[in-house]
């Protein structure tokens, strides 16, 4: 699948689409067709490690070749696959929400590094993805994200 990538902090220069392996379908993912996504203050922030506290949210370390970082927390897009303890959803509902390494997890590791929203597929936690109001588009769906959160 094709991803925005990048393995130094910087300007929005550093970013690159390339081909990445499409994320597992863990216990208690979601896999994600992604149909829109939405740029934040996080992502900046993230990209820039500034302010230099952002490094101690998004990680001292840089990003490295083996494991590029993925920018994009804002999701929204149709699920194609579920994992075995995932209850709530099913392969082609609409869904919106929040890519995040672990909702249930406390403190910055929540957001470091590989959410990966601006990808063709991301991978999320079944507990930060509600189903799409029906009237709204993917585009405003993914745009209420981080700002309902």
């Amino acid at each position: 699948m094709k991803a925005i990538v990048y393995e130094t902090c910087g300007s929005p220069d550093v970013l690159r689409c390339e081909e990445i392996q499409k994320p597992p379908v863990r216990d208690q993912h979601v896999l994600t067709r992604v149909r829109a996504a939405s740029v934040n203050a996080l992502e900046l922030s993230e990209l820039k490690a500034i302010p230099y506290l952002a490094r101690i949210v998004f990680g001292l370390r840089k990003p490295v070749k083996a494991h590029p970082a993925r920018l994009g927390v804002d999701v929204a897009g149709e699920v194609v696959a579920v994992g075995r303890k995932v209850t709530r959803f099913k392969p082609k509902d609409k869904v919106f929400g929040v890519c995040i390494n672990d909702p249930h997890s406390s403190g910055a590791k929540v957001w470091v590094h590989d959410q990966g929203a601006f990808a063709e597929y991301a991978g999320v936690p079944e507990s930060p993805l509600a189903m799409k109001p029906q009237n709204d588009t993917f585009e405003q769906a993914a745009a209420a994200g981080i700002v309902v959160s």
